[in-house]
């Protein structure tokens, strides 16, 4: 904790310590050493000394408060939001770049962009002290060496060193007494490692969807995926932990799934549908193979080959090549969806793999052991996903962004014990809307020695959005005041009642009375839209019950059960009934418009030959479907009788998605995408006449658009007097992604937290 009145900062006393801003009969002074977490009530960690230690040697070489503030209000809100002035802007002989950046490191807000321990700020004094020519270790830009240090302040040498070496020494006394504080793991060294040059790890996006790290046998060397800051760029870095920056590989632009070969000699990695290697010591890339889909986990075994996951189960090809071989075969009848995050088992008689039940399902996933010879398999971990295994007998594994182990039996194939949690906010690819992103993956790598190597950052976080309405003119006003992660919007025909679906941990189908404020639930878990029939009697939505999601509706009171309209093994989401409520369109995989017959035995037909075709709306006759398809480069919008025939005819004439009608079918609606630099999107009109041909006038741009566009079905509404009503997202906090951990020989917390038999 921070110093009081009668022990000041960690013994050393300073003139600005007179200086009181608290009230009479309060602590005097604590509030100057406490860091963000601790004014937050946070848990605090050695690392929060650390910042209190940063504190009292900024004062130390400046003479003066690093935050300061009117009152306490101030102060703290100096603390929590502001940086000190620059060390060298001071009249102070410290004018060193190398002190700037240890004490910069010491204040960071995040306690992960810290020092890491007291053992690294050690380190780092010795050698900023000139002590021991080797590397700093950890955190915060690139530094100089004692040479580029002296290069910023050209004086004589004495006068230099000098200073150093005392503050040094007073630093170490100081630091030395903070080694004995109890600590976490004893024994273990936790340092946080930076990406740079690298923006953050995984690119701009808010979430990481892959395994994105690969570590050395030795656990020296990281392999990750990187992007520069704010940009979606990707490619791979490799980073020696004893350098003090990564250095990309040249060649592996739009790289994922970085894996390393047991001897070290290759980088391999995927991009899309291929697989890749590249020499590490440099050279060009090389394609492995071309898969039919993307891989769903990656894993280059001991035998010199890859195992791969596809929906259809695990694979296996020769590192050099040629045909894959089948190792595991996905059983429907059990209602698994896919095999994903294969592993082979050393040995190679085994692989190790997750099964998902169904998509955006992790809850009930089983970790599975399938031997290679009989295909005999067994459920080792319920519950669980993306299991490796560490050679001290312990199966490694993620739960809900928990890393947990559990003792494991090599020769018998069987866990031997309970399973303990061991680090929690592990980053995983779960609670994702995006069937792209949802695969489970953890990021974290444990080395042949017993390193671990994390991402922090937990399951990805639930968004938060308002419904709201957009006037004719773009501006925005709250429909009502309930947060939530909100997905489609669609108001019922007399416009009284919102159908909507949520996502995340709270994740369902819900119908709202709007004039009274009265919310019923329809389905639970994940759905992504959800439809009102003509007559307003039914909301139709997709829903996971197994496998993908398929079509259900239910009555709008919730008095009777959902009932399923159509199941199959595509991926169906709902888009629009037609005027009679007989005929529902439908997105099929995505890709295809196609047509469920309701009262005809629930046939169902492809509607139209466009691929793809996505995002209809039925003009309010019933007589013309408005559609995006896509051509010549970018989609555009078209309309068409329904159910025909006739041809089309193109609306929108610099690009188009989701297009919907006025109320009185003279207006159409669309987003589209005019510049490709700023990514601008805008809310268009188009005049219509549609009888007896259609008669279409010139697009109109309304207002910008910096909301979602939804595909392959529209996900805002438009009311009866010409407003829009879409879920609004809240700025969303993503986790800072510029660090990993690496814990020091962790395999020694693993064999005392969980004992092998």
């Amino acid at each position: 904790m921070g110093p009081t009145e009668s022990t000041p900062a960690y013994g050393v006393t300073t003139a600005a310590t007179q200086a009181s801003l608290t009230q009479a009969g309060t602590v005097l002074g604590t509030f100057h050493y406490m860091a963000p977490e601790q004014l937050e009530g946070k848990e605090a960690d050695a690392r929060t000394d650390l910042f209190a230690f940063g504190v009292m040697l900024y004062e130390m070489v400046t003479g003066r408060r690093a935050f300061t503030g009117d009152s306490q209000a101030g102060l703290i809100t100096a603390i929590m939001t502001a940086q000190p002035e620059s060390l060298t802007m001071g009249a102070t002989a410290f004018e060193s770049l190398a002190l700037q950046r240890l004490v910069t490191v010491c204040l960071e807000k995040d306690p992960d962009e810290r020092w890491q321990s007291a053992g690294d700020l050690r380190r780092e004094l010795v050698w900023i002290a000139g002590g021991s020519g080797g590397q700093p270790t950890g955190g915060g830009t690139a530094p100089l060496s004692p040479v580029e240090a002296t290069s910023a302040a050209p004086e004589p040498a004495w006068r230099r060193w000098l200073p150093w070496g005392l503050a040094a020494t007073a630093m170490l006394v100081a630091v030395g007494a903070w080694t004995l504080r109890p600590r976490v793991d004893p024994g273990r060294t936790h340092v946080s490692i930076g990406v740079q040059p690298a923006g953050q790890l995984g690119g701009a996006s808010a979430r990481v969807f892959q395994n994105t790290l690969a570590l050395s046998a030795d656990g020296v060397s990281l392999v990750f995926v990187g992007a520069p800051e704010d940009s979606f760029d990707v490619q791979l870095y490799r980073r020696d932990l004893h350098q003090p920056e990564a250095v990309p590989i040249p060649g592996t632009e739009g790289a994922a799934q970085p894996m390393l070969s047991p001897d070290g000699r290759w980088v391999g990695f995927t991009v899309a549908r291929r697989l890749f290697k590249v020499d590490a010591a440099g050279g060009l890339p090389v394609e492995i193979i071309e898969l039919r889909s993307r891989p769903r986990g990656v894993h280059w075994t001991a035998a010199d080959t890859i195992v791969f996951g596809q929906q259809n189960g695990i694979f296996q090809v020769s590192a050099d090549g040629g045909a894959p071989e089948r190792l595991t075969e996905v059983d429907r009848s059990a209602e698994e969806y896919q095999h994903t995050l294969p592993r082979m088992l050393p040995g190679g008689e085994a692989v190790l793999y997750t099964v998902q039940r169904a998509l955006f399902r992790w809850e009930d996933a089983d970790i599975v052991v399938q031997r290679i010879d009989t295909g005999e398999r067994t459920v080792v971990v319920e519950g669980g996903a993306d299991a490796r295994y560490v050679d001290t007998g312990h199966l490694v594994f993620v739960r809900s962004g928990t890393l947990m182990a559990v003792p494991f039996d090599l020769n018998r194939l069987e866990v031997t014990g309970g399973e303990v949690s061991l680090v929690d906010g592990v980053t995983q690819a779960i609670n994702v809307l995006s069937s792209d992103g949802d695969t489970g993956a953890a990021q974290f790598q444990v080395s042949a020695g017993g390193h671990l190597v994390y991402l922090p950052g937990g399951s990805a976080p639930d968004t938060e959005s308002t419904v709201s309405w957009l006037d004719r003119d773009g501006n925005v006003a709250r429909a009502f005041d309930d947060l939530a992660a909100y997905g489609s919007v669609r108001l019922s025909p007399t416009g009284e009642r919102l159908a909507y679906t949520t996502t995340g941990s709270n994740a369902g189908v819900w119908v709202r009375d709007l004039r009274r404020g009265v919310t019923t639930q329809l389905s639970d878990g994940q759905s992504s839209f959800a439809i009102w029939t003509r007559d307003g009697e039914h909301v139709t939505f997709d829903r996971v019950d197994s496998g993908v999601p398929n079509l259900y509706w239910r009555v709008a009171d919730a008095s009777r059960p959902a009932e399923p309209l159509a199941t199959s093994d595509a991926v169906e989401f709902p888009a629009v009934w037609s005027a009679d409520d007989r005929r529902l369109i439908y997105s099929h995989n995505g890709s295809r418009l196609s047509v469920l017959h309701v009262e005809e035995g629930r046939r169902e037909e492809l509607f139209g030959h466009e691929r793809p075709a996505m995002t209809p709306a039925l003009s309010p006759d019933g007589r013309w479907l408005a559609y995006a398809s896509f051509e010549a480069g970018s989609y555009q919008v078209f309309v068409r009788p329904f159910p025909g025939p006739g041809g089309r005819t193109q609306i929108s004439v610099r690009g188009g998605l989701a297009p919907s009608w006025s109320a009185d079918g003279r207006e159409l609606f669309f987003l589209t995408q005019t510049d490709a630099q700023n990514q601008q999107r805008y809310m268009m009109r188009v005049d219509v006449a549609l009888e007896p041909t259609p008669v279409v006038g010139r697009p109109a741009r309304m207002f910008e658009w910096d909301h979602v566009i939804s595909t392959p079905v529209r996900r805002y509404d438009v009311a009866s007097d010409g407003r829009f009503l879409i879920a609004v997202a809240e700025d969303l906090d993503t986790v800072p992604r510029g660090h990993v951990r690496l814990i020091d020989s962790w395999a020694g917390t693993l064999v005392e937290r969980v004992p092998a038999r």
